[in-house]
C-alpha cells in the first residue's frame, strides 16, 4: 500500500495514474502499469457547454481508438505465445475482455458507417 499526500486542489484535478515499483536495493524494477484516470478529463471552464460536449465526444473517440490499438497489439502478442508463457491468467482474461469489448464497439461503428 502506498500513500501519496495531495492538497485539496490536487485532489480535485484530473490525473493519469501509473504504478512503477523498484526493489529496495534497486537491483530490480517492474514494468510501468497504467492504472487509469482519476477525476475525469481536464475541462477548461472557459469553453462553452456546446464546445465542451463536442470536445468530450472527440476526445473520447480518440482515447478509445488509442486504447484499442494498444490492447490489440498486446492481445495479439499474447495469443502468439503458448498458454503457459502468457501473462498470469487473471491478467490475460482482463486484457482479453477489454480487447473484445473495444473490438465489438469498433465493429459496431463500422457497420453503422461511423
Amino acid at each position: 500500500m502506498a500513500f501519496l499526500p495531495l492538497n485539496e486542489e490536487q485532489l480535485e484535478a484530473s490525473m493519469e495514474v501509473y504504478l512503477f515499483l523498484s526493489a529496495a536495493n534497486h537491483d530490480a524494477v517492474s514494468d510501468t502499469i497504467y492504472l487509469g484516470n482519476v477525476n475525469g478529463t481536464f475541462e477548461n471552464p472557459k469553453l462553452s457547454a456546446e464546445g465542451k460536449k463536442a470536445k468530450k465526444a472527440v476526445m473520447g473517440d480518440l482515447s478509445e481508438k488509442a486504447r484499442y490499438e494498444k490492447l490489440s497489439i498486446q492481445y495479439k502478442v499474447q495469443m502468439e505465445l503458448k498458454s503457459e508463457e502468457r501473462i498470469k491468467p487473471k491478467a490475460f482474461k482482463s486484457l482479453e475482455r477489454e480487447f473484445l469489448v473495444l473490438e465489438n464497439r469498433r465493429r459496431g461503428r463500422e457497420t453503422k458507417g461511423g
